[in-house]
């Protein structure tokens, strides 16, 4: 468990490429063959970011930025290799999963939910 006084930056990580041959690809994927970022779909609708994403974001106690694959910090990248898309905590320099792609995907694109659950996975992984 991580004390409340730390500060935690929590990162939001896409399993799609952020340049714009990769969100060509990622929509490809997507409406060809079916492909879906969980992460992706509580964050955006088709084409644009969620107005109640950006809503709540500018709400939230913690800090909370978005990255793409191709988008991480080499120890980012190497702590969520194999798991994406993923909710990760960043206290000092240690961390942790805070939400998997299965939960991820249980919400289904909930924006309301996902913070809801983010707020759980908080309170059980780090004392806040």
């Amino acid at each position: 468990m991580v004390n409340n006084n730390e500060k935690i930056e929590i990162y939001c990580i896409y399993d799609a490429k952020g340049s714009l041959v990769g969100e060509f690809k990622y929509i490809m994927k997507k409406y060809f063959l079916g492909f879906e970022c969980s992460m992706c779909s509580i964050t955006h609708n088709s084409f644009y970011s969620k107005s109640s994403w950006n809503n709540m974001i500018s709400k939230f106690i913690y800090p909370i930025k978005t990255l793409h694959v191709d988008e991480q910090p080499e120890q980012i990248f190497n702590f969520t290799r194999g798991v994406l898309p993923c909710v990760i905590g960043k206290v000092k320099n240690n961390l942790i999963l805070l939400m998997n792609n299965d939960e991820l995907k249980s919400i289904n694109g909930d924006t309301k939910l996902f913070f809801t659950k983010l707020e759980n996975s908080l309170k059980s992984r780090i004392s806040i």
